[in-house]
């Protein structure tokens, strides 16, 4: 009986440290959740960026791009060729 009365002294002594460090937990439990959600805020953008700019994206843009203007051009050089000139006067 007396140890059990010495183990509980013992506990309340030690109270008001593990409630302070109860609470200090708590909060750095807190900056915890608000940095992850940052991060993972920031890993969105990049990852949305990273898509945007992918090698085969871009390449993919270019070869686009490069057929378009191909076709544009032999239209462009049809229409001068089979274009008669104009009549010169003198």
């Amino acid at each position: 009986m007396e140890e059990n009365k010495k183990l509980a002294e013992a506990n309340q002594s030690l109270e008001t440290s593990f409630l302070l460090q109860r609470t200090e937990l708590g909060n750095a439990y807190s900056e915890v959740l608000k940095a992850k959600s940052r991060y993972q805020e920031l890993r969105s953008k990049i990852d949305a960026v990273k898509a945007k700019y992918a090698p085969d994206t871009i390449w993919a843009l270019m070869m686009t791009k490069k057929c378009e203007t191909e076709e544009q051009s032999k239209v462009g050089a049809s229409t001068f060729y089979l274009t008669p000139p104009p009549a010169f006067r003198i």
